[in-house]
């Protein structure tokens, strides 16, 4: 079980009304507890994260941001995996004004994880607390944007946010089948607050926009 879901809206104000319509699509059950969630939501300068790298019980997530004044939200759910349930390896993740969530897997992850580390400038690879594949892939991302001189613009074009993330997934592609063969499932989010992206590779996502 796993849920992602963002939001850019141009009146921080009109949070809730602008996800009323979705109420229905952001709960889960308290059967399906334990599992961790997190919420980056993005106002003005600032960027606040809440986690919950282990919670039991039902959620409601239209609930905890209809209160929010935000101009950019990016919610996550994840069923537990292997790993520790810990606050380091929950999503989202952050960098600066940007955020990402992840849902898939990256298979072979441990075999590759160094030469996606290697990919990564060591100002950003730094900046890696946890042992996620999906914080390796948003630190990946953030390099592809540093390499465009992007990575604290305000203002990013969609040919550019859309070639970072493509050259994100063609490296990742490129070290799997240097280590053997794969096929990596992802859908990730990214924002900045100002733009936001939803790419999916190999699973199903959905895009509303409304006037």
């Amino acid at each position: 079980m796993c849920k992602l879901f963002g939001c850019l809206i141009n009146e921080a104000q009109l949070v809730a009304h602008g996800l009323y319509p979705f109420r229905h699509l952001l709960g889960v059950s308290e059967a399906e507890s334990p599992f961790s969630w997190g919420i980056a939501h993005h106002h003005l300068s600032d960027v606040l994260i809440k986690r919950r790298p282990r919670f039991m019980g039902a959620l409601d997530f239209y609930k905890r941001v209809s209160e929010l004044h935000a101009t950019a939200i990016v919610g996550d759910v994840h069923k537990l995996g292997n790993g520790p349930t810990v606050p380091e390896n929950t999503q989202p993740f952050r960098f600066r004004n940007w955020t990402c969530a992840h849902r898939g897997e990256v298979p072979r992850f441990e075999q590759i994880r160094p030469w996606i580390l290697n990919s990564i400038p060591h100002f950003l690879r730094r900046n890696i607390v946890g042992a996620t594949d999906s914080e390796h892939l948003f630190h990946l991302f953030l390099a592809f944007l540093y390499d465009d001189g992007l990575l604290d613009a305000r203002d990013v074009s969609e040919d550019a946010l859309t070639r970072a993330i493509r050259n994100t997934f063609r490296t990742v592609e490129r070290f799997l089948a240097d280590a053997g063969g794969g096929e990596a499932d992802l859908n990730v989010l990214v924002t900045n607050g100002r733009v936001m992206a939803l790419a999916a590779h190999g699973q199903v996502a959905y895009h509303v926009a409304l006037d």
